[in-house]
């Protein structure tokens, strides 16, 4: 583990983004990591509900190698832009 990961309690790693279809899109994706006291407050203020999606989305699956699941029917993804010049420094969005 490098040295600023060991030092934090809230990384990122972006990867590349992909389509239903899994080709790549033009835009990358970020993974949020949390770990330590953050995760601690996360897990006891922070979460709202957690629900067990694993046979809707083996169903989504299954309809999408089908060619027969239309990304309307998936939950909406929303951009947040992200405006702040030394918030988008730190996560290398420059």
């Amino acid at each position: 583990m490098g040295k600023k990961l060991k030092n934090t309690d809230v990384y990122c790693q972006w990867d590349s983004d992909r389509s239903l279809g899994g080709n790549p899109l033009n835009r990358a994706a970020v993974q949020i990591g949390i770990k330590g006291k953050a995760l601690s407050d996360f897990l006891d203020n922070g979460i709202y509900r957690i629900e067990d999606m694993t046979s809707t989305v083996r169903k989504w699956n299954e309809r999408r190698k089908k060619r027969q699941l239309s990304i309307t029917e998936l939950p909406s993804e929303k951009l947040y832009p992200v405006t702040d010049r030394k918030i988008r420094n730190r996560l290398d969005m420059d």
